[in-house]
């Protein structure tokens, strides 16, 4: 889940650390934020026969899927089509996101989809007991 959420990071980093960018979508939606993790993720497994690195990885792949970031191929390959990142008006972002939702309800179909499976399975850590687990383990019992 966490590699899931990852590369929306960059709404915290491109919103309020580079205020001169201003766009949610800038380094952690690249393909080579990407590399990194599963270098990383490689690197922990082959030494410490860990795969958290991997698993993070995995979810940042999905983000970047279900993101559609192939549409946006300037910034999927950062730094090699540009060098910085465009710039996006973030004063009415949200009235923007619902603007959005109505007149393109489709782009939304995978975080509602999404918002479903973490209130399942959030519903399912609570009814069996297993938050406790999870948080210390990240792992829950059958």
């Amino acid at each position: 889940m966490l590699g899931s959420m990852l590369p929306d990071l960059d709404k915290i980093i491109g919103i309020y650390l580079f205020p001169q960018i201003s766009n949610g979508r800038i380094f952690l939606h690249t393909l080579l934020f990407l590399a990194l993790i599963t270098l990383v993720g490689l690197v922990v497994y082959r030494f410490w026969r860990r795969t958290w690195g991997l698993v993070l990885a995995a979810g940042t792949l999905s983000h970047l899927l279900l993101d559609s970031m192939w549409r946006s191929p300037r910034t999927l390959f950062w730094p090699f089509l540009q060098k910085s990142f465009t710039a996006v008006p973030t004063e009415d972002w949200l009235g923007t996101i619902w603007q959005r939702l109505l007149a393109e309800p489709g782009l939304y179909i995978p975080e509602i989809a999404g918002g479903l499976v973490l209130l399942w399975f959030g519903v399912w850590v609570f009814r069996h007991r297993q938050a406790k687990s999870l948080l210390f383990t990240g792992r829950v019992k059958r």
